[in-house]
């Protein structure tokens, strides 16, 4: 049960996600910035559906799936 609730909660900022894109800079001409910051929330969704579904057979593959989804929202901060 601990798992779904971290899940969960990992998941919950991806609907902060079209908020964070109304501030987003559109007018550069960077075309690879755009389709990251487009992908982002569909990647954090299927993570997080690895992470749960790992999680009876490794317990350890789904907590660095986890880390590395938390790693990421902050990498994002920066596009």
């Amino acid at each position: 049960m601990g798992v779904v609730i971290a899940v969960i909660i990992s998941v919950m900022p991806v609907v902060a996600w079209p908020w964070y894109m109304s501030g987003f800079n559109f007018s550069h001409s960077n075309d690879i910035l755009d389709f990251l910051a487009f992908v982002f929330p569909v990647y954090i969704i299927l993570c997080a559906y690895l992470a749960y579904k790992c999680y009876n057979v490794r317990h350890e593959i789904t907590y660095i799936l986890l880390s590395i989804m938390w790693l990421s929202y902050g990498a994002a901060l920066f596009l």
